[in-house]
């Protein structure tokens, strides 16, 4: 189970059972079981091809489950139930924007589609972005794009908000200027899930650590109560009978942790790497 001093399932945003996807023969998720609390914003990390892009879809409902269930805020993801869609804002890799519209204009008409719009949140995020108003959308640069698109995710004023990767082509300072943003909506909305790569920057945004391995859930629990039991000794795996063991000269740090975890687990998938150097 989670390691959360606060959170029970029975106060959760999303949970999963057993949950599986498919695309075609290939495995996506593989039994990923699962409860997000409320009032969480959760860092979802894993390496490429864990599940993450695929857990995100799933919650936002553009995939279906092939196998096991899965509830947002006690209902089942369909983009045919509006109680969901304006509950769930969802921010891809892929900004699928309007090109012939400029700046402003994309702004009003996420105003006009979202009922719960934050209109002087999205000005002041747009200004903060230094985006052009005027500007038609396929004329800006990749990270405006990226920026723009993240303001309308941040705007839509949902109590559920997925960012599968939201800083991936932004330049330093608009990268801090994105954690920022997303700092600030946190402590409205009931979940804040952000994916990505980069460790540091999900410890400034995120409260929660959910780490995926093979579509599965391995870890999971709020960032203190995971780096004081770190402290204490071996962190165990969840489904498996392995650990990872904080080396001496390891940071107590987010990143140190998930590092020793992934690694033990490309160590046990690996028995190249389960041999003492000397011995190879």
């Amino acid at each position: 189970m989670p390691v959360d001093s606060n959170g029970s399932a029975s106060q959760c945003a999303v949970h999963t059972q057993v949950l599986v996807k498919r695309y075609g023969k290939t495995p996506a998720l593989q039994g990923l079981t699962v409860d997000l609390p409320t009032g969480r914003s959760v860092a979802l990390v894993g390496v490429n091809g864990a599940g993450k892009t695929t857990f995100l879809k799933t919650m936002a409902g553009l995939v279906s489950a092939s196998s096991g269930s899965i509830s947002v805020l006690g209902r089942k993801p369909d983009l045919d139930d509006i109680a969901h869609t304006r509950a769930v804002s969802y921010l891809g890799q892929r900004h699928p924007l309007y090109g012939f519209l400029n700046v402003r204009d994309t702004l009003r008409l996420g105003s006009e589609l979202n009922r719960s719009w934050r209109t002087e949140f999205a000005s002041s995020a747009a200004n903060l972005f230094r985006l052009p108003p005027t500007k038609r959308v396929k004329s800006l640069s990749g990270g405006q794009h990226s920026q723009l698109a993240l303001v309308i995710a941040l705007s839509k004023g949902s109590p559920v908000i997925l960012l599968d990767e939201p800083m991936a082509s932004l330049d330093p300072l608009a990268r801090s200027l994105a954690r920022d943003l997303v700092v600030n909506v946190r402590g409205e909305a009931s979940l804040v899930v952000v994916s990505s790569h980069i460790v540091g920057e999900l410890e400034e945004m995120c409260d929660y650590l959910v780490l995926l391995s093979n579509g599965q859930v391995i870890l999971a629990g709020t960032f203190s109560d995971l780096l004081d039991a770190w402290e204490r000794g071996p962190i165990y795996l969840e489904g498996t009978q392995r650990s990872a063991t904080r080396r001496p000269d390891a940071t107590s740090s987010l990143e140190s942790l998930v590092t020793a975890v992934l690694l033990e687990e490309r160590a046990a998938a690996d028995p190249f790497l389960q041999t003492p150097v000397g011995d190879r």
